[in-house]
């Protein structure tokens, strides 16, 4: 089941018994598909941009529910052919997203390998060229420096 959110523009001049009695007949439809009303707001008197069949003043109602997705075009047809329905506009409801925590910087693990032989000679032999390398530099200095 998915959340979704109605929201529905009523005529001004209905009464309060009336009005109840359209979110009651809401209610009743989405619970005939199998529908559950999580929450209903009550109505809010509402002044619209343009008149909406010759009216400016609507109420606003809101009703949260939850619906299996295949039945939400029934409820559709259902709200489109009641007369006390001026407008309305069904979304889908988003879950609310969790704040990102930030996570502690990983430490680096570094895998220390046992020296193979190899490595050992390698490195040896680089230990031996250089010192090699340092002696002949000594000495070229020093033959440098003698004249």
């Amino acid at each position: 089941m998915k959340n979704y959110e109605l929201n529905c523009l009523i005529s001004s001049t209905l009464k309060e018994e009336e009005i109840k009695k359209i979110i009651e007949k809401i209610s009743s439809f989405i619970q005939e598909q199998e529908g559950l009303v999580t929450q209903s707001e009550s109505p809010i008197e509402k002044t619209t941009a343009y008149p909406i069949e010759n009216q400016r003043e609507t109420f606003l109602i809101t009703v949260d529910f939850s619906l299996k997705p295949d039945r939400v075009e029934t409820i559709n047809e259902k709200l489109k052919n009641t007369q006390e329905i001026l407008r309305f506009f069904l979304s889908k409801k988003e879950k609310p997203r969790k704040k990102h925590q930030r996570r502690a910087p990983r430490k680096k693990t570094v895998l220390k390998e046992k020296p193979s032989l190899e490595k050992e000679l390698s490195s040896s032999d680089e230990e031996k060229r250089r010192k090699d390398k340092l002696k002949e530099i000594d000495e070229k200095l020093d033959k440098i420096l003698d004249n």
